[in-house]
């Protein structure tokens, strides 16, 4: 059989799984999250959620979060500011972002920071990722996440959905890899003993428009493969 590249997400846990039924959220579930926020969730994502959102894999280090504890990163800001007293933000450097959005009406607070549909947490709380509010038409929107523990500091992580699960399923497993290769010379050899096509592998045209995670998937000889480019690090896994 031959091999399969640039495996989707779904694909990878069909993999992962070795056939099982995947499990998602109900219709209902997604729906009432979406009601409850005034929002449609980005189509590539939703599907997600309904197909695979509670395996396991998904909560087995970072944390995707179930429909009723999606949330947006404004929300966040507001509780933060109910735990302040006027006297306490003012006494607050005038350049902090906590401060400066305490004296603007809501509709300017992006002249302190953006607006996030926030869909994953670190385990422990470091960092959240989601879409901006602006990008919530798109399809496939890339992901930011949050840095330096702060909810006023985003950062571009990926440029999809897709790409961005793809990133956390690496994340969860690179422990449990039989092996993971970061010399460049060994990671020829492996492509070249084990027949990787590396033009299917590296096409021209990013697969999810993903900067940096490639995927292959080698039936007969039970291996699945994640190729990091911007580690330049192969990680392998028998299925």
């Amino acid at each position: 059989m031959e091999k399969q590249y640039q495996l989707s997400p779904e694909e990878f846990l069909r993999v992962w799984r070795k056939g099982e039924p995947l499990k998602g959220f109900s219709q209902q579930q997604v729906q009432d999250a979406e009601k409850r926020l005034g929002i449609q969730i980005p189509s590539v994502y939703r599907e997600y959620l309904l197909r695979c959102g509670k395996d396991p894999l998904n909560q087995e280090m970072h944390s995707l979060n179930a429909p009723r504890d999606i949330h947006f990163s404004y929300k966040i800001i507001e509780e933060f500011l109910e735990e302040w007293t006027p006297e306490e933000l003012e006494a607050m450097k005038p350049e902090d972002p906590l401060r400066r959005i305490s004296q603007l009406p809501k509709e300017q607070w992006g002249q302190v920071t953006g607006n996030y549909l926030v869909i994953w947490a670190e385990n422990q709380g470091v960092w959240n990722a989601g879409f901006r509010v602006e990008d919530l038409g798109m399809d496939n929107p890339p992901v930011y996440m949050t840095t330096d523990d702060s909810w006023f500091e985003w950062k571009l992580v990926s440029n999809t959905a897709e790409s961005f699960l793809l990133s956390m399923f690496w994340e969860c497993l690179v422990y449990d890899a039989d092996k993971t290769l970061e010399d460049p010379k060994q990671i020829q050899e492996f492509f070249s003993s084990h027949q990787v096509d590396t033009k299917a592998l590296l096409p021209e045209k990013a697969p999810f428009q993903s900067n940096w995670i490639r995927t292959f998937w080698d039936e007969d000889e039970g291996i699945l493969g994640i190729y990091l480019l911007n580690e330049k690090t192969l990680s392998i896994f028998s299925v």
